[in-house]
């Protein structure tokens, strides 16, 4: 590998090239260390995790000149996903080496992909520490039943402790990184590791199997999901703890018991979780709850079928669709005042928080898009449909509709603030749009390739070509250089 990384940019055939699944254009590969180099990149940069590359799947595309630039990482090692193992700061991943002989053995490598360097690994798990007699002797009694009565043997056991361990969150300051290891008993635990100190500490020891790591929105606390069968995901039974900033732990009681109800939750501000019920039998959701952590209650916000719903500081609007008369109707529920109801005389599918003045909340329909004012006046702001996607200044938008070769009139219609049509590109493949964060151009995925388009008329710029039939979704993130 060149030492000149500056001349090895204005001369790339210089360099080792390869090819990787999606891109059939010569790489440019970086050697660790290339703080420098990336510097003086024009960019914007997108760093893209390409899932279908059997090594080094980590590469950077330079969006004004198409060049790409392969990042080395260490062997044997792979990626999650950008959104989960890039820290907050952009500065350093989480890569996962996993063991063919030892299912529950992992690495957590913290890496420096800036400088080239593993900051630290975290060994996690080892078959030797398995005993499934122990850990099914520690289940609660209900669910040995369960497990007997289903026939399960110790094999969903040994897959949910392989599946827990290894699990991962990063704190918002960059400085610690939450994960999951084995414990006592044989379940799976809440740790931290603080890069600053390089110490590491058990969190946490709760009964049963890790499911999930979140943050609160202020990053105090966590909320941990922790499963006997996460194998199972209609299982019966879980354990819910909330962390506080001093490591306190809280116990969210659980919910009356519906067989046929799955509950999630989440994180709906620093003091309040919200619970929803999944209907495994109907496949919709029936059930809201918010749970305040300050009172240590639940109430419920709804018990009927709905398609979506959002919280808006002290309301939340409910979104429902009759199917007799292929109407929706939005509910508008708060403490202050007496349910308001909205009418819709379309099928409606989606709320979302509005970046449009004058309006608190959208509402995406199949018919036209609509919008909720402050006074929670029902208002037709624009008749088009399909995936809307605005850009970050909330100036432009783009139009497209889900993938359909067979409707000849799919298309990418670019959108200015009223709505009225600037541009229109004919493609009938779009899988993925990513706004530029200047908000100058786009990125588009077809089955073709990446392309970009520069506001206001430049045209599509091919920048990687797509050489797998059945890619759909590209794993990137803005690289700030």
């Amino acid at each position: 590998m060149p030492t000149d990384m500056d001349q090895s940019q204005n001369d790339p055939t210089t360099l080792p090239t390869k090819i990787c699944a999606l891109t059939s254009t010569p790489e440019i590969i970086l050697s660790p260390g290339i703080e420098d180099t990336i510097n003086l990149l024009q960019g914007p940069l997108l760093l893209i995790n390409d899932n279908t590359s059997s090594d080094n799947p980590l590469f950077l595309l330079d969006v004004s000149s198409a060049k790409q630039y392969r990042l080395e990482i260490p062997d044997n090692t792979s990626i999650t996903s950008l959104g989960n193992a890039l820290s907050p700061d952009g500065r350093s991943i989480i890569l996962t080496r996993k063991f063919t002989n030892d299912p529950f053995r992992k690495d957590l490598l913290i890496y420096d992909f800036m400088a080239g360097t593993i900051l630290d690994e975290i060994h996690i798990g080892s078959s030797s520490q398995i005993n499934t007699k122990e850990m099914f002797s520690r289940l609660p009694g209900n669910v040995q039943k369960e497990l007997s009565e289903r026939n399960l043997g110790n094999w969903v056991l040994n897959d949910s402790l392989a599946g827990s361990l290894g699990i991962f969150r990063w704190s918002a300051d960059s400085r610690s990184l939450y994960f999951s290891d084995a414990c006592e008993g044989g379940y799976s635990c809440l740790h931290s590791y603080d890069l600053i100190t390089g110490q590491k500490s058990q969190v946490e020891r709760e009964e049963f199997f890790l499911e999930g790591i979140y943050l609160a929105p202020d990053s105090s606390s966590i909320l941990l999901i922790k499963s006997p069968v996460p194998q199972l995901p209609d299982f019966p039974m879980i354990n819910v703890v909330v962390f506080d900033p001093s490591l306190q732990i809280k116990h969210i009681p659980p919910l009356p018991s519906d067989l046929n109800l799955n509950y999630e939750y989440a994180w709906l501000d620093s003091n309040n979780l919200v619970i929803t019920g999944f209907n495994v039998e109907d496949f919709t959701y029936s059930e809201i709850h918010k749970y305040s952590l300050n009172s240590n209650l639940a109430y419920i916000v709804e018990n009927e079928p709905f398609l979506d719903f959002i919280f808006l500081d002290d309301e939340i609007f409910i979104l429902k669709f009759d199917p007799v008369t292929q109407s929706s109707r939005i509910t508008i529920r708060s403490d202050q005042y007496q349910d308001k109801t909205l009418g819709i005389p379309v099928e409606c599918n989606d709320l979302r928080r509005s970046s449009i003045n004058g309006y608190s909340v959208l509402v995406f329909c199949e018919q036209g898009l609509f919008g909720i004012d402050p006074t929670f006046n029902l208002i037709k702001i624009a008749d088009i449909s399909g995936n809307i996607v605005f850009s970050p200044d909330s100036r432009f938008s783009i139009q497209y509709s889900p993938s359909d070769p067979s409707i000849s009139n799919n298309s990418i219609k670019l959108l200015d603030t009223n709505f009225g049509l600037l541009r229109e590109l004919p493609v009938t493949d779009v899988r993925q749009i990513i706004w530029q964060p200047d908000s100058k151009g786009f990125l588009y995925l077809s089955l073709q390739g990446l392309f970009r388009v520069e506001l206001p008329d430049g045209e599509p710029e091919l920048l990687i070509n797509n050489n797998m039939d059945d890619y759909r979704h590209l794993d990137a993130a803005w690289f700030a250089n």
